[in-house]
């Protein structure tokens, strides 16, 4: 068919003004630019109504509004896990027939980000084949990200061995410029350590009385940009050495995700298995009674805050290394371990098994001759079978303080696209 230069002109200036859009779109993602523009090149050419890869479908989703969103909440995901949408290919079909633009944007904006995130592998393409049908039978109601953090800071006063404390200062102008939703901190003990909660800009928090001081005190700080509608304290009656001086425990905190869609939050730290070696108190056997006996009153306390149908994340310095028999034995079953299932080939003799104390390239634990091990821990349990851990991984390894780190431990982070469970998935 012969084009008049009208014609030329006009597709000109809609691709123009694509482009724009697109440039719009790409500084709204972050870390997401190259992604953005291999959509862009990819798929200007080709025939609008031709979906052959992700590329193509996201970009017929980005002219409009509906699609807009869905292409800024999936680009974050593709950005996660390192995929090019112009490599992927892909195969939706109606009623046995490639599907159209016109019908795939007609979908709920979460049931094609559920259905399309699922599919999508943390390396390599994506084969999907699945009918219209059965993604229109996902509700509409829009998934919430969750995005948590656990981050023992080393808050000690320096009378007690504290060191760099301007360090902790550091922590909370990071985690203000972080995307965290939810964060749980242990050993907020030193006076200093309450910068991290006052310059890290949550919105809610819990923190109990005295929290800032050691005697007597936990040491934990649940911080959340949701609303917290329940929180309550237990402190662990058995500890062992100078933990008496301190009351380790857990905060249970219950989160309103988004309205009538709640999560329930556990922020613990149990014993240090080194109160032995270093405090001349009972041996290593009596340690681990004491973790057993600390175990057991989390349980009853989390046995008392559960509520049907509510989801729970158990996230903390367990002090407990995965090649310990009580990783097996008794914490494994708080749930899905999130680091050990986004890192299934993480084996215990692997350098990248995910230790939160490394003494061989942490200054702090350098410093303080500690151990290595993995023993901080985000556990997920109850939530819907499709909901989704787009990735977890070892936070604030950084030099955070004039050439050192944050803490003598890292952090350790989860992104989850929750559903909420009481709709059925």
């Amino acid at each position: 068919m012969d084009h008049s230069p009208n014609d030329a002109d006009d597709r000109a200036r809609a691709l123009d003004k694509t482009r724009a859009e697109w440039l719009e779109l790409r500084s709204s993602v972050p870390k997401s630019g190259d992604y953005i523009s291999s959509i862009i090149s990819s798929s200007f050419e080709r025939p609008r109504s031709e979906i052959s890869d992700l590329s193509s479908l996201l970009f017929e989703l980005s002219k409009t509004p509906h699609g807009k969103e869905l292409v800024r909440e999936l680009s974050e995901v593709l950005v996660e896990r390192d995929v090019d949408p112009s490599s992927v290919p892909l195969s939706l079909e109606v009623q046995g027939r490639p599907a159209k633009a016109s019908e795939i944007e007609g979908l709920s904006r979460s049931a094609l980000l559920y259905c399309l995130t699922e599919a999508l592998p943390k390396e390599g393409s994506l084969q999907l084949e699945r009918a219209t049908e059965g993604i229109r039978e996902i509700e509409t109601k829009d998934p919430v990200n969750l995005d948590l953090l656990t981050y023992n800071v080393w808050g000690l006063p320096w009378l007690v061995g504290g060191r760099g404390l301007g360090r902790l200062e550091e922590i909370g102008k990071a985690l203000r410029t972080r995307s965290f939703g939810v964060v749980v901190l242990q050993e907020m003990w030193s006076r200093k350590s309450r910068s991290i909660a006052e310059d890290s800009g949550f919105q809610y928090s819990v923190k109990l009385p005295g929290t800032y001081g050691l005697l007597g005190n936990s040491g934990l700080v649940t911080l959340s940009k949701f609303p917290i509608v329940q929180q309550s304290f237990k402190g662990f009656s058995k500890r062992a050495g100078i933990e008496h001086a301190v009351r380790k425990g857990v905060i249970h905190t219950r989160l309103e995700v988004q309205p009538g869609d709640f999560v329930d939050l556990f922020n613990l730290h149990l014993v240090s298995p080194g109160e032995g070696k270093k405090y001349h108190c009972p041996t290593q056997a009596g340690i681990q009674r004491v973790q057993r006996s600390q175990i057991g009153e989390l349980r009853e306390f989390v046995r008392e805050r559960s509520a049907s149908g509510i989801p729970q994340v158990f996230a903390g310095d367990f002090n407990i290394d995965e090649a310990s028999p009580l990783y097996e034995r008794e914490i494994k079953s708080f749930g899905v371990d999130a680091y050990k299932s986004y890192h299934p080939t993480s084996a215990l003799t692997s350098g990248a098994r995910g230790l939160t104390v490394d003494p061989e390239n942490n200054y702090w634990a350098e410093n303080l001759k500690e151990d290595p091990g993995r023993l901080d821990y985000i556990f997920l349990n109850g939530f819907s079978q499709n909901t989704i851990l787009l990735r977890s991984e070892i936070e604030f390894q950084e030099k955070l303080y004039k050439g050192k780190e944050g803490s003598d431990h890292y952090g350790v982070s989860a992104k989850l696209l929750h559903f909420d469970p009481k709709d059925g998935r």
